[in-house]
């Protein structure tokens, strides 16, 4: 019997992707995105964290900015560990095989948080 664990979701960046390497050079990116949809009329947000390894996470983790729209396909992935003060934890997250740019990135800032002049359309 064959099992399907597929996801597809998309959203808006929450933070800014983050990358770590592991002891053998393999790369890992990290971020979480905000998936809105309406229910009864109602705004609902759910998050997701989602991670990315290999090649594909330096380059996401260049472009990926918070606010920044992207679709995300992978599957889910369960993690386990001990806690701090005993007691076991899990997390379950998207491992992504492809993260796609479906929207605009957010305007780039200055220092002071102001838009550039020459994107000011008056």
């Amino acid at each position: 019997m064959s099992f399907t664990n597929f996801v597809s979701v998309d959203g808006n960046l929450v933070r800014d992707a983050e990358i770590r390497y592991s002891s053998s050079g393999t790369a890992f990116s990290s971020f979480s995105i905000a998936h809105n949809r309406k229910v009864k009329e109602k705004d609902e947000v759910s998050y997701f964290d989602v991670t990315v390894i290999g090649k594909h996470a330096e380059m996401i983790t260049e472009r990926l900015r918070k606010g920044t729209t992207v679709l995300v396909v992978g599957h889910l992935r369960q993690q386990r560990w001990e806690g701090d003060h005993g007691g076991k934890r899990s997390k379950v997250d998207i491992l992504a095989n492809q993260v796609m740019f479906s929207g605009s990135a957010p305007k780039e800032t200055d220092a002071a948080g102001d838009i550039p002049d020459e994107d000011i359309p008056f």
